[in-house]
């Protein structure tokens, strides 16, 4: 049978929400991207975060921020746990266009597709995708969320640099 999940995530154990935002953006399990983010957990790597020997829970636009990185840093297809509306297919992009402008075109539709399926996001109001040189491109997105709030997203098709 194929792997639903990656490996090495620690088993959840209820923590206590934190969420000081009275908009109801939800509550997930917070997860850590890199390495050294000081929770209790030993993984190296993407992780979910451990503190006092609980999976920590956010909320808030904290919420709406992490699944933002965690879509975006997902290839769409790879993990059977998601359904096909979930990720992105910048892997498959670039793997395939023959040249710069094709590839950003595809980038800037394949972004919308994906973070439009999020109810919590009315509208993206800018698409900024730059070639690196070579096989790396930065993306640099505007939305507004249901509650009229303002986010900007900055990623990397190599990993998500900052939310």
């Amino acid at each position: 049978m194929p792997q639903l999940l990656p490996d090495n995530l620690p088993d959840p154990i209820l923590g206590e929400l934190v969420d000081d935002d009275p908009v109801e953006y939800g509550s997930t399990w917070e997860f850590h991207f890199g390495t050294g983010c000081g929770c209790d957990s030993q993984v190296y790597g993407p992780h979910l975060v451990v503190i006092n020997n609980r999976a920590h829970l956010i909320g808030g636009k904290n919420t709406l921020k992490q699944w933002l990185a965690m879509t975006l840093a997902t290839e769409r297809f790879e993990w059977l746990i998601y359904d096909g509306d979930y990720g992105t297919e910048f892997n498959q992009i670039i793997a395939s266009s023959p040249d710069a402008d094709e590839a950003i075109t595809d980038i800037e539709q394949t972004l919308l597709d994906a973070l439009l399926v999020d109810d919590r996001i009315r509208e993206v109001t800018s698409v900024d995708v730059e070639d690196q040189e070579g096989d790396s491109v930065t993306v640099e997105v505007r939305l507004v969320t249901f509650a009229g709030d303002i986010v900007e997203l900055f990623h990397d098709i190599g990993g998500v640099e900052d939310v």
